[in-house]
């Protein structure tokens, strides 16, 4: 299937360039095409290892608090990836950054230092 839709996003991009379309859009498309299949990857893995949080979450896991704070890193960390290489405005970086680096500033210290989390996650 993929070999098919390939094929059909060449001729595509040969009548656009025969009708005087940039050779710089198809370029462009042919990265961002073959950067799916990685970025699926980490977003499913992303979501199985929240998943997993939860689960250890109600279940009261002594290990929650530390793969909440190693959580919370990881997806500042993606978001700082996303927008260095991508040619977004300062502004909408900042606009979508901010509720994680909050939600880390906030929780990490909370994990770190509160009484009730060390009674809470008790359970290996």
């Amino acid at each position: 299937m993929g070999g098919r839709r390939l094929a059909w996003n060449d001729a595509i991009e040969r009548h656009r360039d025969a009708a005087g379309v940039s050779l710089v859009f198809a370029a462009a498309r042919r990265r961002l095409d073959a950067g799916r299949p990685r970025q699926s990857a980490r977003l499913g893995a992303m979501w199985l290892f929240t998943f997993w949080l939860l689960r250890l979450l109600f279940r009261r896991s002594r290990r929650f608090p530390r793969l909440l704070i190693l959580w919370l890193l990881v997806g500042i960390l993606l978001g700082i990836k996303t927008f260095a290489f991508a040619p977004v405005s300062d502004n909408l970086a900042l606009r979508v950054l901010f509720p994680p680096v909050l939600a880390a500033a906030v929780l990490v210290p909370y994990m770190k230092r509160s009484q009730r989390v060390r009674q809470t996650f008790i359970l290996p």
